[in-house]
């Protein structure tokens, strides 16, 4: 019985490890997934790299060389299990806030998205499934598979992506 205990543990110890989190830096986010499969700078302080793992594929957003934004990915037809049980959710929210309390706020369009917060506003995470062509931009279907994503982000990071919008707007205006 201990052992089986202990097995237990083990295996999920080693799955928990195996996420990416927030604060890591670009050289430990690439010891957990090898080579990114494409890297990106936004600007001078932030960049994108995708990673991709046989469970999910990892969308992380670093700001001045630290992780600040992690998407979770799945997709049918590539990844065994496409949706995250809520079980996943929660490993995923706590791993990257270290057991902070997490608030669920009003779900976003009904079972498509749902949003938590931590209690202390410090962290955002959302939820999104959707099936193949059921999300639509200017009236056109945008998603070519159904997926499901985790975001799980800081504060700091909205903060950052609204300036960079912000800066995109300004020299959109000045071209």
């Amino acid at each position: 019985m201990k052992m089986f205990i202990v097995a237990i543990g083990a295996c999920i110890f080693s799955t928990i490890v195996s996420y990416a989190r927030l604060g890591e830096n670009i050289d430990e986010c690439k010891a957990r997934y090898g080579a990114w499969t494409s890297f990106n700078t936004i600007n001078e302080k932030r960049s994108r790299a995708e990673f991709s793992a046989a469970i999910m594929d990892v969308d992380i957003i670093f700001y001045e060389g630290i992780c600040e934004s992690i998407t979770y990915r799945r997709h049918e037809g590539i990844h065994k299990s496409v949706v995250f049980s809520d079980a996943e959710y929660e490993v995923l929210k706590n791993i990257n806030t270290e057991g902070v309390e997490w608030v669920k706020e009003n779900d976003l369009f009904g079972i498509l998205m749902d949003k938590w917060r931590t209690s202390s506003g410090s962290h955002y995470a959302t939820r999104t499934c959707a099936d193949k062509g059921t999300l639509f931009r200017d009236g056109k279907p945008i998603n070519d598979t159904t997926f499901c994503e985790v975001t799980i982000m800081t504060a700091i990071a909205i903060e950052h992506n609204e300036l960079d919008r912000k800066q995109e707007r300004l020299n959109t205006k000045a071209r």
